[in-house]
Order: C-alpha cells, then structure tokens, then sequence
C-alpha cells in the first residue's frame, strides 16, 4: 500500500464544526485520506517506513472546488468573443464554432475541461451540455471525464423549439428526437465504472 503524509498545511477542514488546523497534516493510504490531525499531535509516519513525506509549509489545503456550470466545448473558445454582449455572442461566436465541432472536437474538449478544472482544484462540475447528441456524441463527451477521474453530472440538452428561438441566424436542430425518445437516450449513455458512476440527468434547454 503506497503511503503518502502531507505535513504543515494550513488546513480547512469543512467539517461540520468548521475546524481549521494552522498547522496540520494528512495522511493518505493507496488514494485515501485516512487520516488527518495538528502536527503536534502526530506520531509515526517517516521516510524509513515507506512513507512519501511532502512538505506544505505556506500552503492552503481545502476540499475539492465544485463548478456548478460548466460548459465542456467551452475549454475550446477562450478569448473569443471579447466585448460582445451574450446574444452577438452567440450569433457570432459560439452557435458558429458549435455547428463545426465533430466527435472527436467534443472528445478533446472534455478531456480539456477536465484536466482544466483537475488543475485549478476542481474536483466535481455539472456540465451543462447544450448541443444536439446522440448515443456517439454523448460517449464522446462522457468518456474522458471517466479517462481523467474528475466526478461530473452531465445534463443532457432536451432539444426542442426555443420561442423565441436562441438566434434568428442559426437553426437550433429541434425535434431531432421527441422527447420520449430524448430520456430514453439519457439512460443509455449512462455508465458505470468501478470506482466512478456518471449520472446523465435530462434537463430542458
């Protein structure tokens, strides 16, 4: 079992008492926190038993961040757009370059994301998916999430005829399915690994 101690780490516990430790450590056990408390009271735990000792003197260490909104091709079209207002932005910028990505573009995109967020602390996201898929699209999308570790609830589009529509410039792609056949489609990309389950949830757009 692969040990790993983190020392002198100003800790936010977020526990229910809101404890913060100034000066703490944790212990971790083959990817598992197994333990945590203040520096004065550890005991054990040192490089002659296996243990990877890693110092973090100067250091926060809080739990996971969670994005509550997040859109996975959108790791693709930064600094886009500047300037504009939602709607030209979407006439403009986003609906254009949406209407070209193919599943392979939404597969680099997720991965993107993923690792992106993986590297600011972001440890779970809802991924606001709001293009048309299918079975292939979605596995596409979803895949990745699973290949990197990060925990995400996909909301699935139900992609029906906006009034007034998004923009008068591009076709939205409604009834591309009707809507029975739209959550039939949610419950077959859902998939389960076993140490990761990814919920698709139908949300209408």
């Amino acid at each position: 079992m692969a040990s790993l101690l983190l020392t002198h780490g100003y800790l936010v516990t977020v526990n229910s008492a809101r404890e913060v430790i100034r000066d703490g450590w944790i212990r971790i056990d083959d990817d598992r926190i197994t333990a945590i408390g203040a520096m004065a009271d550890l005991k054990g735990g040192s490089a002659q038993d296996g243990t990877e000792i890693v110092d973090l003197a100067g250091m926060v260490v809080v739990p996971g961040f969670i994005n509550g909104h997040n859109h996975h091709w959108g790791s693709l079209f930064k600094n886009t757009g500047e300037g504009l207002l939602l709607e030209p932005w979407l006439d403009q910028v986003t609906l254009p370059l949406m209407s070209q990505l193919g599943i392979e573009d939404l597969r680099v995109a997720a991965y993107l994301s993923a690792i992106e967020q993986l590297h600011t602390g972001t440890t779970c996201s809802l991924n606001h998916v709001v293009n048309v898929n299918d079975a292939k699209t979605m596995e596409a999308i979803i895949g990745p999430v699973l290949d990197v570790g990060i925990r995400q609830v996909v909301t699935k589009e139900l992609r029906q005829t906006p009034q007034p529509p998004f923009s008068a410039l591009y076709d939205a792609k409604p009834h591309v399915r009707s809507l029975k056949d739209e959550l039939a489609l949610g419950t077959v990309v859902e998939r389960t690994e076993e140490r990761h389950a990814l919920n698709v949830v139908p949300v209408k757009v």
